[in-house]
C-alpha cells in the first residue's frame, strides 16, 4: 500500500480525508477502510486516525455502524475545506485509496433497486412550494431531482406559488402546463386543487405527496394517486411509549402558523388536535397541549417546565421547537432521560443536537423520495391515471430520553 511519506497533522488529515469524501464518485454510504489501514495509509497512529473520524462525525460527514465500520454520510462542497496547496500535492497520489472496494448494501443498492429502471426516460412534471419552504423539504426536493435524474428521467421542476401560501394565477399555471410536454405529474398533496383546475382534462397520472397528513375530503375529492408521511400516527405511539414508562403527565410541543415567518412550513395543526382528542379518550390525570410559534418556543418551553405542574414526558413534534426546549431546560438544569422524558420527530438525515443519545420517531425521507420516483415510473408504463395510496411510518428508534435513568 503507498502511503504518505511526510505525516500530516491532525487538521491536515481530517482536511485530506474531507478531499476525498468531495469527489465526484463519492455516494452517501460508501464505505472507508477500516482504521488501521487508514492509519498506515497516512503513516500515523490508530488513535490520530480516530481523532480525525469522530471530527467528521461531528460534522455529519461520516457515521459509525457498531460491528460494521465508517460510513459516508454527506458529501462535503470542495471549496468549504480548508486544505493548503502544499498538503493536497502529498495526498492526490493516493487517489480514492481511503475507501473499501464494497459499499453499503443498505444505502447505494438500496437506492438502485427501488428507483431502478421502471422510470427510466421519463419526462415529470414536479409541482410544489417546496423551495420556499423549510429545510426538509427543500432537501427533499433536492433528492427528488437526484434520483429522478439517476433513473435516466428529465424532471421538470415548478414552483406553484408567488411565496409561501400564496398560488400563482390558474391561467399563468395553465400557461406553464402548456409549454411542458409531460408524461406525468409529481404535485405537493396541499395544491392539489389547484393544480387539478389548471391541468384541466387530462389523462396524464399524477401522484400527490404530503410531508403530512392530507385530508380525508381531498383525498377522496381528487384523481391521484398519494403517498405521504403519516404524521398523525406518531401521537398514539408517542403516548403510548410513555405510558409504558408509566408517565401520566404528558406535554407535546409542537408549531402553529407564525404570520409573516416565511423559513418555516406549518405542517402541525392535525397533530395537535389529534393529540388532544387521544388524550381526552385517555386515563391521563393531566395533558399538556401547546401551539408555538417559531419565535416563541423557548419562552412557552420555560413557561411550561417552570410550572407547578411540570410534566414527567414531553413529545416535540418539530426540530426546531426541540431547539427551544434544550435551551430552556439548560437554563433550568434539567436534563432530558433524566429529569424529563423526551420523544422528537426527526428525518433520518436530520443531526439532532448533540450531548443526548435521543429517543425519536425517525422518518426515512431517502426512502420516501425514491418511492415516488418509483411510483410515478410505474403510473405512467402501467398507463394508470390513479392507484393505491401510500402512507409511510416512521420508526422508532429508541435512545435513552424517553425513559427517566
Amino acid at each position: 500500500m503507498k502511503t504518505i511519506e511526510k505525516k500530516l497533522n491532525f487538521k491536515q488529515m481530517t482536511s485530506a480525508i474531507e478531499y476525498f469524501l468531495s469527489s465526484p464518485d463519492t455516494k452517501v454510504g460508501r464505505r472507508l477502510l477500516p482504521e488501521p489501514e487508514l492509519a498506515e495509509l497516512f503513516n500515523t497512529g490508530r488513535w490520530y486516525i480516530r481523532q480525525c473520524l469522530d471530527e467528521l462525525v461531528k460534522k455529519g460527514l461520516v457515521e459509525r455502524r457498531k460491528g460494521s465500520g465508517t460510513y459516508v454520510r454527506k458529501i462535503p462542497r470542495i471549496d468549504e475545506i480548508n486544505l493548503q496547496i502544499e498538503s493536497l500535492s502529498r495526498i492526490k497520489s493516493l487517489g480514492k485509496k481511503i475507501f473499501a472496494d464494497s459499499v453499503d448494501s443498505a444505502t447505494p443498492e438500496k437506492e438502485k433497486t427501488i428507483s431502478g429502471n421502471s422510470s427510466s426516460g421519463l419526462n415529470i412534471g414536479l409541482w410544489s412550494d417546496w423551495h420556499c419552504a423549510n429545510i426538509n423539504n427543500q432537501a427533499m426536493l433536492g433528492k427528488l431531482v437526484k434520483y429522478s435524474t439517476e433513473a435516466g428521467n428529465k424532471l421538470f421542476v415548478n414552483s406553484i406559488v408567488e411565496r409561501l401560501y400564496v398560488k400563482y394565477p390558474t391561467a399563468y399555471l395553465r400557461e406553464l402546463l402548456r409549454a411542458q410536454e409531460c408524461d406525468g405529474y409529481i404535485v405537493v398533496g396541499r395544491w392539489i386543487e389547484g393544480f387539478l383546475e389548471a391541468l384541466g382534462s387530462s389523462d396524464k397520472p399524477i401522484l400527490a405527496v404530503h410531508t403530512g397528513n392530507p385530508s380525508a375530503k381531498i383525498i377522496s375529492s381528487c384523481p391521484a394517486s398519494w403517498i405521504y408521511i403519516d404524521a398523525n400516527a406518531l401521537i398514539p405511539r408517542a403516548i403510548d411509549i410513555f405510558a409504558s414508562q408509566g408517565f401520566k403527565k404528558i406535554a407535546m410541543l409542537g408549531l402553529e402558523p407564525e404570520k409573516g415567518d416565511e423559513s418555516i412550513d406549518y405542517d402541525r395543526e392535525n397533530q395537535m388536535y389529534d393529540f388532544a382528542m387521544f388524550c381526552l379518550k385517555s386515563n391521563y390525570r393531566k395533558i399538556f397541549r401547546t401551539g408555538i410559534k417559531i419565535s416563541e418556543s423557548f419562552r412557552v418551553a420555560k413557561a411550561i417546565l417552570e410550572s407547578n405542574d411540570r410534566p414527567e414526558a414531553i413529545y416535540v413534534s418539530d426540530n426546531y421547537v426541540l431547539l427551544g426546549l434544550i435551551e430552556a431546560m439548560e437554563i433550568l438544569n434539567l436534563c432530558p432521560g433524566k429529569d424529563i422524558a423526551v420523544i422528537t420527530l426527526s428525518n433520518r438525515d436530520d443531526i439532532l443536537p448533540e450531548n443526548y443519545n435521543w429517543s425519536r420517531m425517525e422518518f426515512d425521507t431517502v426512502y420516501f423520495s425514491q418511492l415516488i420516483v418509483n411510483s410515478i415510473g410505474h403510473l405512467i408504463h402501467n398507463n394508470q391515471g390513479f392507484g393505491a395510496s401510500i402512507a409511510l411510518q416512521a420508526s422508532w428508534k429508541p435512545g435513552s430520553t424517553h425513559f427517566l435513568a
